[in-house]
Order: structure tokens, then sequence, then C-alpha cells
């Protein structure tokens, strides 16, 4: 496999104890290592050293490789092949479009249904969030915390939906948090989020939401627009 942007010995770390299936193991090891940064943007996944490095055979890779696919992590290349996604800022500020139009309405659904238990273990994920030092993690523990929000009434295909716009802007938005210091506005705007849901305040707790949404999906937009000037800069 094609160096990354970290060490170039580095390997993917195989451990397949907890997975049903071996497609579901090479997705969620490959998905991770695009999360972290280990895959940068651009590498090729050559599906031949990816099955010898997870010690799989190709089909369970190939099927891997187009659910991260759908899930925008993955392209796929006329003559190339494989390659991690990189996204623009117009992608950002697309994905951030839909959240904004989706989120608010799945809380909306949500709010009235949710338990006093459900709403606890939001402020724990929240805590969590704000005391973790591994960005990583805090980027699981975002999406768990929004998703626990909309979890008060049964919407499986939304649900889906929102955790793969989530996934796909996931490893930019850890970039943000950690360089920009993006993370003290977002956590300011989760807990009071949280006081208005406990509050029962639907429709300021929608329109919070909403906002906290385009004005974050505007700033990663702007970050990464920066970013990959630089990139090219240096070219």
């Amino acid at each position: 496999m094609q160096a990354t942007s970290k060490e170039d010995d580095r390997r993917l770390v195989v451990n397949p104890r907890g997975y049903t299936t071996a497609t579901e193991f090479a997705a969620q090891t490959i998905r991770q290592h695009i999360l972290d940064g280990t895959l940068a943007d651009g590498t090729p996944l050559r599906q031949d050293e990816l099955a010898a490095q997870l010690q799989l055979s190709r089909m369970p890779i190939r099927e891997a490789l187009r659910l991260l696919e759908v899930e925008g992590l993955v392209d796929f290349q006329p003559r190339k092949g494989a390659i991690v996604a990189s996204l623009s800022a117009d992608d950002i500020l697309e994905i951030y479009e839909l959240r904004a139009q989706l989120e608010p309405y799945a809380l909306r659904l949500s709010l009235p249904h949710l338990s006093a238990e459900t709403l606890a273990h939001a402020e724990k994920l929240q805590r969590d969030i704000e005391t973790h030092p591994d960005p990583v993690q805090t980027g699981a523990l975002n999406l768990e915390f929004h998703l626990t929000l909309y979890s008060g009434v049964e919407r499986k295909r939304t649900m889906a939906f929102l955790g793969s716009l989530s996934l796909s802007v996931d490893r930019y938005l850890r970039l943000l948090m950690s360089q920009l210091g993006y993370a003290g506005k977002s956590n300011k705007e989760h807990r009071t989020l949280l006081r208005l849901c406990r509050k029962g305040d639907v429709d300021t707790a929608c329109d919070l939401l909403r906002t906290h949404l385009i004005e974050g999906g505007t700033a990663l937009a702007d970050f990464v627009r920066q970013r990959q000037a630089g990139d090219s800069q240096q070219a």
C-alpha cells in the first residue's frame, strides 16, 4: 500500500475479534484508519495489499470498499481503482445543509419521547467529549451524542443517513476541533442544547441545533478551503 501521511512502514492494525463477518471487520478497520488519518486523502486502496494486511481474501475487501464508497469515504476511479475520498469545501457545505434540514426534524420528532435516562446518557457523552484527550474518540462521541438526541422515535433510514453524513466529514471535523479551537464553541452549544431538551423547549432546541450545524459547516468548509489552498501552494 502506498505511503500514508504518517509513518511509511505503518501497517493496519489487525484485530478481528468481535465482528460477525469478514466484510464488517474489513470495513470497520479501513474506515477507522481513514478517519484517524492513517490512510490519507487520495491514498490508493489496493485490494491485494489490504487482503494481505488484514489476512482476508479479496472478496470481503471488495465488499467493504463498496460499503465505504456509499459512506463517502472511498472513491472508485476508472483504471485506478479505489482511493481514499477527499471532500471539497462545497461538498462539506452540502453535507451540513442536509444535516441542518434533517437533524432538527429528527430532534423535533424525538424530543417528546426522550427518557430521563437517555438525556442523562447524552449528558455523560458530552462530559466525555470535553474531557477525552483523543480526537479520534471525541469524534465518535460527538456522533453518538447527536444520534442519542434523535433516538426517541424509530426512524431507521433517517438515522442511518445522518450517521453516514456525519462519518463522511468526521476526519475534517476532528482537525477543526483540535487545531482551531472550535471545540469550546461546540461544547457550549451542546450544553445549551441539553438544557433546552431537559426543559422540553422543542422550538428553541431545534433552532439552536440548526444554527449549530450551519455555523459548524461554514467553519469547517472555510478550514478545508484554506488547508487545500495551502497544499496546492506546496505542491
